[in-house]
Formats: C-alpha cells, structure tokens, sequence
C-alpha cells in the first residue's frame, strides 16, 4: 500500500503564501502612508482662487513661465525692482492669455505658442498675471519684491466692524 504524503511540505507552503501575502500587504499600506509634500504656502496674498504650484525666480532680469491646463507651473515669482522679460508657453490644449492688469500686457496663446513680453515690477505691492479665460479658475500669480505683501484688492484686515480711523 502506498503511503500518503506527509501533510507537513504543504502546510509549510501555504503558511510561506500567506506570510509573503501579509508582508506585500504591510508594505503597500507603508508606501500609502508616505508623507505627501504639503503644498508651498504663498509668499504673498492675491485676490480670488489661486491654483498654487509653487514658487520660482526670475534671474538675470528673465523668467521662462509655462501656461498649462488650467494652471500657471510657478504661481509666485520673486523678484528685484525693475524690468522682467517673461517668456510665456501654452504647453496645455485649451488657449490661454498673460495678462497684467495696469501694463497694457494682454496676449493670447494658443496650444503650443510661446510670446515674450516685459513686466514693470516694483518694490512694493506684488504684481498679478492671470488667464483671462481661466482665472476664476484660479489661473493667477504674481510678481513679488518682499514676502508677506498684499496685491491690491486684498484684504489683510480681521474683517471686523473696525473703519481704520
């Protein structure tokens, strides 16, 4: 009679199977856990929605700035005082403008063109570019000489019953 094979080799199998199994598990829960970058804070205030995707700075009086769907790739630009030549690129599918409210700065880009123009910065308020099709959206940014400035149309009071005087 032939003897029946020993239920031990299978056991072992089945318990490395589940083993690997809860070690897949335990590292698939530790790569979800990962701590997410938390989003720049803005260096400065602007009215309305922003879409913030971070910071950049302009070097050697010029800045290259990417108009995407439906977000500009660096929402703040620091900045010295004086003239910036900005080169703008729709890198997304739907038009866009850079536009700057105050400096006759209106242009429009459609998918794949690229316009140069140039922004008066100055050492005060920061100064804000947006989309005009999209900033509602939050497609805006700004110009900035100094941290913690306003751009006009920005509240920086408590909003409480105070006049100013």
């Amino acid at each position: 009679m032939a003897r029946s094979p020993s239920p031990r080799p299978r056991l072992a199998v089945r318990l490395g199977a589940v083993a690997a199994s809860a070690a897949l598990a335990t590292l698939a829960v530790g790569v979800g856990a990962l701590p997410v970058a938390a989003a720049t804070k803005p260096p400065v205030s602007i009215p309305g929605k922003v879409t913030n995707e971070g910071v950049g700075k302009v070097k050697g009086g010029a800045v290259a700035v990417d108009a995407d769907d439906f977000s500009f790739d660096k929402t703040y630009l620091k900045s010295g005082a004086g003239s910036v030549s900005v080169t703008v690129s729709n890198t997304g599918t739907a038009p866009h403008t850079f536009t700057v409210a105050g400096q006759d700065i209106d242009v429009e880009l459609s998918a794949g063109a690229e316009k140069t123009v140039t922004v008066a910065v100055s050492g005060g308020d920061p100064v804000v570019f947006y989309c005009r099709f999209h900033r509602g959206s939050g497609m805006q940014g700004a110009f900035f000489t100094k941290k913690g400035a306003a751009a006009a149309g920005t509240r920086t009071d408590s909003g409480g019953g105070s006049y100013g005087y």
